[in-house]
């Protein structure tokens, strides 16, 4: 099927985003490298970009779906951007050295043993993970025909999350949402 051009792509849920905000906003980087994983529609550049403690970083996005990028601009935004898989990239190849990582509304859409793959891959070169997700039963296809959009586990629960990810140093849950500022288990 032929994509439309005005379909959009389903959007991640306000609910957590000033969690994330206040979090962020804690941080005093001088040059940040940041990465976002999955970027979508480019949400966490939109969001942090023009915050003041954010301004001079450089923002790195990986995203697969050729669609999206095209879409939404991806490689105007982003200084550095991959068109790859983000459950086999190499992320000490790439991109050692991220100050913050953002895997935002990524989860679901993996296994829950290729979930907690990802965050030690991410971990290994990231003290600071930001994840949000949808806590609560959110099941989803292949929207706008986008394989990479199902919910393969839509089914987290933040107990769940807590109990999955040691790392985890912050949390927030809220009805539908849950935010998670993990760091290596020696940063804890």
């Amino acid at each position: 099927k032929k994509l439309k051009e005005n379909y959009v792509m389903p959007r991640s849920s306000n609910e957590g985003k000033a969690q994330i905000k206040e979090w962020v906003s804690t941080i005093s980087p001088e040059h940040f490298h940041i990465l976002d994983v999955a970027t979508g529609q480019g949400t966490y550049y939109n969001m942090f970009n023009d915050l003041d403690n954010l301004k001079n970083c450089k923002w790195t996005g990986i995203e697969i779906w050729p669609r999206w990028i095209k879409k939404f601009a991806l490689k105007e935004k982003y200084n550095t951007l991959f068109q790859e898989d983000i459950r086999t990239f190499d992320y000490n190849a790439q991109t050692p050295n991220i100050d913050i990582a953002f895997a935002g509304d990524v989860l679901e859409h993996m296994t829950k043993v290729e979930a907690i793959a990802l965050v030690s891959k991410l971990l290994e070169v990231t003290d600071n993970l930001i994840v949000s997700i949808p806590i609560v039963y959110m099941p989803q296809g292949a929207d706008g025909g986008n394989p990479y959009e199902i919910h393969v586990k839509p089914d987290w629960s933040h107990e769940e999350m807590l109990e999955s990810f040691p790392q985890i140093k912050k949390s927030w849950a809220g009805k539908k949402i849950g935010v998670y500022w993990l760091s290596p288990k020696e940063n804890n």
